[in-house]
């Protein structure tokens, strides 16, 4: 049933990586469905329901993923009616958890951290572009992965992006990156790789024409943490789009509009949720100031 519901998500245009995530849900719930009931479920109960929202809260889950196996669950929900196996929607706008990010005083890496972590990398240049345009373009791990060398238009500064939603959106080339942009290219034309993507690998023939996988992303960061002693910080892509939308708004002065359409957030309101304070000090600091 799960490959239906997949071809379903492909019919309606959910994202490939939004589409993966949700699956990848549903396997769970299903598990969770099959081991307290004996069977794969073929409708939605509302009760069934609430008491896997239950377990998970139980569980310690966190309310994000929680929030997001809800969306996953509306998908299947939405499929089976759509099929006509049952007619009613069991899930609600209330069931989601509300959360509240007041004052969030997580550790972003500080400016020692991000110079330690690029100088890690800099006898490899597809790394260190890699890295480069990770902090300072605040791209998601799938959009830079699928940087196209059509789309980057260096001399004007800018490079496109294929974001959520197949929106393309123009993400601005500062300095560094631009350097970082053209050692990597003048490397990469030595090797002659007939591949339209920027960031090819060893095993670049097995890609041909396709980029590589995101989890790329993750393993770069993992070795490069490690060889500039950075493991206090627990890097991850997301942590450095953070770090490039508190210090687009806070450093830079950007607007917050125009962080919005930099990071490629549909909703200003996800952009509020990657702003971060670095230290109550610096709350207490500009309190004292009133």
């Amino acid at each position: 049933m799960l490959e239906k519901v997949k071809s379903y998500m492909v019919e309606i245009g959910v994202s490939d990586n939004s589409r993966d995530s949700y699956i990848n849900d549903l396997k769970k719930f299903f598990e969770y469905y099959n081991e307290s009931y004996g069977e794969d479920p073929k409708i939605l109960h509302r009760t069934e329901f609430l008491e896997y929202i239950s377990y998970l809260k139980r569980q310690g889950t966190k309310a994000t993923t929680i929030n997001r196996r809800i969306v996953s669950i509306k998908h299947f929900n939405n499929y089976l009616i759509s099929e006509k196996q049952q007619s009613d929607f069991v899930i609600m706008r209330k069931d989601t958890i509300k959360i509240v990010n007041d004052f969030n005083f997580d550790t972003l890496p500080g400016d020692d951290d991000i110079n330690k972590l690029k100088h890690s990398a800099i006898d490899n240049k597809r790394d260190y572009c890699l890295l480069t345009l990770a902090i300072y373009g605040g791209l998601r791990e799938s959009e830079i992965v699928e940087i196209k060398i059509s789309l980057i238009y260096l001399e004007d500064r800018y490079l496109c992006i294929l974001g959520k939603g197949n929106k393309l959106r123009k993400v601005v080339i500062n300095d560094l990156m631009y350097e970082a942009i053209s050692l990597y290219m003048e490397e990469r034309n030595k090797i002659l790789i007939d591949n339209p993507y920027l960031f090819v690998g060893k095993k670049s023939k097995f890609y041909e024409n396709k980029p590589l996988n995101r989890n790329v992303i993750n393993r770069v960061l993992a070795k490069y943490e490690d060889k500039a002693r950075l493991t206090h910080l627990e890097l991850h892509p997301h942590l450095l789009r953070s770090w490039f939308c508190t210090n687009a708004l806070h450093k830079a002065e950007y607007s917050l509009s125009q962080v919005q359409k930099q990071a490629g957030h549909e909703n200003i309101n996800t952009t509020k949720r990657y702003l971060k304070d670095n230290s109550k000090a610096d709350i207490l600091e500009k309190a004292n100031k009133m």
